[in-house]
């Protein structure tokens, strides 16, 4: 027992260890000195839908006597966003911060659904395009984005062949998000966005792995690839 307790707090540690790097690094960054009048501060709110792939999903009860397990394969349906997201620009390069939410829900009532919370710290390129005296910044931005997300996750779980039916967990998973993206200026500080974006987080919880600090009564084991599709706001400072 006491090896198998090493063996589940070994990932944990591991992900404090990313987290913190990704912190150090964005003070570092902050903490260079830039030219203010090349710098820009972009604050954008967002929503749209998710499509998740189906996936095969692990659920066990462990509390039951004996366990029960049942694995199944999971279709999902098209799930809603929002978003909030931080940007600080010099030039053509950025560093983000981004926090939304979003939901992915089984098609009809297939065991499983999730609330998924990603935090991430985006590095960003944009092309400006169309520039002029009126937007000498350019009006139209292509731009792309990568970085390391924490995403903590709550599911609930429903089937009768479980006992009492079900029930619920939390976990979380440290992944890699990527988008790409349009921005189109209305005016120097006003601007509309298109955006997909890319998340893949596995699902793997024990009964030690509840980011609530809770003992499970459900262990989990699956996978979220999902695409995000969104449309957004941009305010410039």
């Amino acid at each position: 027992m006491e090896a198998t307790s090493q063996l589940y707090r070994a990932p944990s540690d591991s992900k404090t260890v990313r987290r913190w790097g990704g912190i150090v690094a964005l003070l570092l960054v902050l903490s260079c000195p830039v030219d203010r009048a090349l710098a820009e501060n972009v604050l954008s709110l967002y929503g749209g839908a998710t499509v998740t792939d189906s996936a095969t999903v692990t659920v066990t009860d462990i509390l039951a006597t004996p366990p029960v397990r049942i694995t199944r394969e999971v279709d999902f349906d098209v799930g809603v966003e929002v978003g909030f997201r931080y940007t600080w620009w010099w030039r053509v390069f950025g560093l983000s911060f981004d926090i939304s939410y979003f939901t992915v829900e089984p098609h009809s009532t297939e065991l499983v659904s999730y609330d998924v919370i990603p935090l991430s710290l985006l590095f960003m390129a944009r092309w400006p395009l169309l520039q002029g005296p009126r937007f000498p910044k350019g009006r139209f931005h292509p731009y792309i984005g990568i970085g390391p997300t924490w995403a903590p996750y709550e599911f609930q779980v429903s089937d009768v062949s479980l006992p009492y039916g079900g029930g619920d967990g939390s976990g979380d998973d440290t992944t890699v998000t990527g988008l790409l993206g349009f921005n189109w200026q209305l005016t120097r500080r006003h601007s509309l966005f298109m955006e997909f974006k890319y998340t893949d987080i596995d699902v793997a919880t024990d009964d030690s792995n509840s980011y609530w600090g809770i003992p499970a009564k459900l262990q989990l084991d699956g996978e979220l690839a999902t695409n995000h599709f969104v449309i957004g706001y941009s305010f410039a400072f």
